[in-house]
C-alpha cells in the first residue's frame, strides 16, 4: 500500500465561503494528513460556509473513506454548512 500522499489543495475565501479544491491521489495512509490539512485550513478562515470541489480527487475509496472520515469532523466545523462538488457518476 502506498503511504506517500500525492494530492494538492488549494483554497481561496469568496464572499465569506471557503473554496477548498483537491486533486491527485489518495491513498488511504494519506487520508488522515488529508483530513488534518483541510480542517486546518477551514479553521484558518472565518467563514460561514464551505465548499470543496473533490472531482479530480483520485483514489480506490475515496468516497468510502471520505464518509467514515466525515463522522469525526470536529463541532465547530460541522456546525458550518457544507458542500461537495463531485463527479456526476459518483
Amino acid at each position: 500500500m502506498q503511504n506517500k500522499a500525492d494530492y494538492e489543495i488549494s483554497s481561496s475565501e469568496n464572499e465569506g465561503i471557503a473554496e477548498i479544491a483537491i486533486r491527485g491521489s489518495l491513498t488511504t495512509g494519506s487520508l488522515d494528513e488529508l483530513h488534518d490539512e483541510v480542517i486546518a485550513i477551514i479553521r484558518s478562515k472565518n467563514v460561514k460556509a464551505v465548499l470543496c470541489d473533490v472531482r479530480a480527487l483520485k483514489g480506490p475509496q475515496e468516497l468510502t473513506d471520505a464518509y467514515y472520515r466525515s463522522r469525526s469532523i470536529p463541532p465547530d466545523i460541522m456546525k458550518l454548512p457544507a458542500a461537495v462538488v463531485e463527479l456526476p457518476t459518483n
